[in-house]
């Protein structure tokens, strides 16, 4: 088994966090198998090699990971109860769907704290 460690002292955005994945070795195509368990279908997603500059003078290469929803697709935040829901109905293996809600969970109490609101008014 390998393990990863983030240490985010200003938070992290979904987009960082899959991209940082990819940048550790997990493959786009699997990726993308597995977010086709969600069952959403209008979106698509770019995931390519970039590089940009720095102040230093020399350019960093990363990953960029986009999610493009299709026109109209959807709304731009989702609440924490259907995103529960969303993963309840999914494909997605049992044990992967404990850990994903636990994580959103805690991200959902998180995001209550900070914004003095309930976890089931939070939207992601």
């Amino acid at each position: 088994m390998k393990i990863g460690y983030f240490e985010v002292h200003n938070g992290c955005a979904g987009d960082m966090l899959a991209a940082s994945m990819v940048d550790a070795g997990l493959a786009p195509a699997a990726l993308r198998r597995e977010l086709a368990k969600l069952g959403l279908r209008n979106y698509s997603l770019r995931i390519e090699t970039v590089r940009r500059p720095t102040g230093y003078g020399h350019p960093l290469k990363a990953t960029l990971f986009r999610v493009l929803p299709h026109k109209d697709a959807w709304d731009d935040s989702t609440a924490y109860p259907a995103i529960v829901r969303l993963i309840e109905k999914s494909r997605l293996a049992p044990a992967v769907k404990d850990k994903i809600k636990g994580v959103f969970a805690v991200l959902a109490q998180a995001e209550a704290r900070v914004h003095g609101e309930k976890p089931d008014h939070v939207h992601f």
